[in-house]
């Protein structure tokens, strides 16, 4: 995954903050993913409040953390990564559905071209 530049600073602080929640583990296991159709979700290791998928992410002790598409590469940059290949799989799925339902959300709310075509009048006018 290509890491975004990062001052070393911020980079320093995300470690410290991965290395304390996985307690001495090597890695960190997805236990799911999910996707919002509005940008609402929140990011735990770096604080954004407009993600459109969160990924939950487990210690050994079970405790979990939920980070971002762009926080986890920040996550595979510092610690490894098990389980995570079908949640991606899932999320692409999920993409993909989101984009047919509003699609089709869009071509109902196109009303049908309706033609009127007058009549010759009945009643004249003296």
């Amino acid at each position: 995954m290509a890491l975004k530049l990062l001052s070393p600073k911020l980079m320093d602080e995300y470690r410290q903050k991965l290395l304390l929640f996985a307690k001495g583990s090597p890695s960190l296991s997805c236990k799911s993913a999910h996707l919002f159709e509005e940008m609402n979700g929140l990011c735990d290791l770096t604080g954004r409040d407009d993600c459109e998928v969160l990924f939950v992410l487990a210690n050994r002790s079970h405790q979990t953390i939920k980070v971002d598409e762009k926080a986890l590469a920040i996550v595979a940059n510092v610690l490894d990564l098990q389980d995570l290949a079908p949640w991606t799989e899932r999320i692409k799925e999920q993409r993909k559905a989101l984009k047919e339902r509003f699609v089709k959300k869009e071509d109902a709310n196109v009303a049908p071209k309706v033609v009127v075509r007058r009549r010759p009048g009945t009643v004249s006018l003296r």
